[in-house]
Formats: structure tokens, C-alpha cells, sequence
């Protein structure tokens, strides 16, 4: 599992979170967008994912309800791959 450490500006701290975010234009499915993020926000590549289901992300603000993967990590991407500013840590 991938864990990253990030500063949020909203809680005034950093957090432990997964990868995470939101599709793009021309993302075709959610599997795209999870392997897009796992790249932008760790580095590293999936190979064989898999959908364990949906969660509900906030259930006290939101009706927002979101697919949650599972990947295998292949490798870890060039740093040309990778978001111009990574999180502080990453674990894995």
C-alpha cells in the first residue's frame, strides 16, 4: 500500500492519505484516473488493478460516492512522469 504524507490547507496540517483525485477530459473510465493519479501523486506505476468497490467520501457534506482500487505497484516512474512538486513522503 502507498501511503503519502501531504500538507493541507483546509486542516492547517499534513495528513496520511492514499492517491486520490479526479478524472480529466478523455479519461475514459475510473481505472484510468486512478492509474493517472497513482503516477502524478507517487510515482509509481499499477499494473494489475482491480475495483474492491465505492465508498462514500464524506456522508456529513457530500452524496459524493467514489470507486476505491487496489494496484500492484511495477515501478517507480522517471521523475519527468511525476508532478512537479511531490508530497513530502511517500510509503510503501
Amino acid at each position: 500500500m502507498v501511503i503519502q504524507v501531504a500538507g493541507r490547507h483546509a486542516t492547517g496540517s499534513l495528513e496520511i492519505e492514499i492517491a486520490r483525485g479526479a478524472s480529466k477530459s478523455g479519461e475514459n473510465n475510473p481505472e484510468d484516473t486512478a492509474r493517472r493519479e497513482l503516477a502524478e501523486e507517487t510515482g509509481f506505476k499499477a499494473g494489475k488493478i482491480k475495483q474492491l468497490g465505492n465508498i462514500a467520501v464524506d456522508t456529513g457534506l457530500t452524496a459524493s460516492i467514489v470507486p476505491i482500487f487496489l494496484g500492484k505497484l511495477m515501478r517507480k516512474l522517471v521523475p519527468s512522469m511525476i508532478r512537479e512538486k511531490p508530497f513530502k513522503d511517500v510509503m510503501n
